[in-house]
């Protein structure tokens, strides 16, 4: 009898213990999203202004949302990474190019998906 009540404690303190470390790992995730989500808004704000601190901007959101590709597996969110990822890639090509209102408008629109998908991530999870 003790010892059935020992392994069930120790069933219950292991339990506890992975899901603690889950939800720690999920709240770093969502805090992550957030930032891409406020850094997407950045680089729309700073492609008009200074073309080197709008590629600064769109390395650091690259190099955060090579984190969560690593660390997400939920098959939706992926999918949705990549499709991010896509547009950062668009996103770098533009912002190489001479300022123009098209190229001004193809900015305001990736950065808008890059938030928005953020934005979802963050609900998400």
């Amino acid at each position: 009898m003790t010892r059935k009540i020992v392994l069930s404690t120790l069933l219950l303190i292991g339990l506890v213990t992975t899901s603690s470390v889950a939800n720690t790992q999920n709240t770093h995730l969502i805090e992550l999203a957030s930032k891409q989500e406020k850094l997407s808004k950045n680089i729309m704000q700073s492609y008009a202004k200074d073309h080197a601190s709008t590629l600064k901007l769109i390395q650091e959101f690259e190099s955060r949302q090579n984190k969560l590709k690593s660390t997400i597996r939920i098959p939706e969110i992926v999918n949705l990474l990549k499709y991010l990822n896509f547009c950062v890639n668009n996103l770098k090509k533009v912002v190489k190019q001479p300022y123009n209102k098209d190229n001004a408008r193809l900015v305001a629109d990736l950065s808008a998906s890059l938030s928005e998908g953020n934005h979802y991530i963050a609900q998400t999870l």
